[in-house]
């Protein structure tokens, strides 16, 4: 199952659209409740999970996305998490929460269809 969390357009899109091509399917999350009504659905279905945020998103619950990102690490999910090069204080929070992977957004865009191929494969 692959989740995300990106309030800018151009990268929900991408997300979305790339799954779409590799025959798969990306859903988007924006709350810790939906993300977990998510993984508890990925549970049950023995399913393995990647988490993609945006640490640039601008969310409208008080939920931050590292405190996303920290409830999917923490519920066993494969986490992903980018940012501008301009933001290493987001870039190094997502280190600290142990964030498997974590890039720029010029990376994540060059490295996309392989992230999701994996996830796709596992």
């Amino acid at each position: 199952m692959i989740l995300f969390t990106a309030t800018n357009l151009v990268f929900g899109m991408k997300i979305a659209s790339t799954a779409t091509a590799l025959g798969s399917r990306a859903q988007g999350v924006r709350t810790i409740a939906k993300l977990q009504e998510q993984l508890d659905l990925a549970a049950a279905a023995n399913a393995s999970v990647l988490y993609i945020v945006d640490l640039d998103s601008e969310l409208l619950e008080p939920a931050t996305p590292c405190a996303l990102l920290a409830h999917a690490k923490q519920s066993g999910a494969r986490t992903v998490a980018f940012a501008g090069h301009v933001r290493p204080d987001l870039l190094d929070a997502a280190r600290a929460l142990g964030c498997d992977t974590v890039m720029t957004n010029g990376a994540f865009s060059a490295r996309l269809p392989e992230l999701l191929q994996s996830a796709i494969s596992a």
